[in-house]
């Protein structure tokens, strides 16, 4: 191998890790919007009720690209601990 593969690899691994704290963050916007959508239009619910409601709403639409990130993660994460 080259010198250049191991710090690929780890350059690779923390951006992945960097667009996983930005994926996330975009979720936590997103999840804080439908919840007030959801309180603005079903308040005769509970709190956790339509907490719970909005986390799975935005989970279940953007689940693909959560595991799509998280596996390329491990990847990278396998790659590094076998250099």
């Amino acid at each position: 191998m080259n010198d250049w593969f191991p710090f690929t690899i780890y350059v690779l691994y923390f951006v992945m890790l960097a667009v996983l704290q930005v994926a996330l963050l975009l979720l936590v916007g997103r999840l804080k919007d439908t919840y007030k959508y959801r309180l603005q239009y079903n308040h005769t619910q509970s709190f956790y009720v339509n907490w719970w409601l909005a986390l799975k709403e935005v989970v279940f639409s953007k689940w693909k690209m959560l595991v799509l990130i998280y596996a390329v993660l491990l990847i990278l994460k396998i790659l590094t601990l076998s250099l």
